[in-house]
């Protein structure tokens, strides 16, 4: 059986090597396509606004037990 730290290590590392992994490249083609130095600023905007809407929907477990 998985803990709850082999869970969030997992899901952190599958996390980082998804979007850490292709940022190079996805920076790289943005500013290809769009010809905009400050691409890559809207870029980190976007994908932190993503994080935002995320973190705002995640249900809040401070006042939960979750020992199983």
């Amino acid at each position: 059986m998985l803990d709850r730290a082999t869970g969030l290590a997992i899901a952190y590392a599958v996390g980082v090597s998804l979007a850490g992994g292709s940022t190079q490249f996805v920076i790289t083609w943005l500013l290809k396509v769009t010809g905009d130095p400050a691409s890559p600023a809207w870029y980190v905007t976007v994908t932190s606004m993503i994080t935002l809407a995320a973190m705002w929907v995640m249900p809040e477990s401070r006042d939960r037990n979750i020992e199983s």
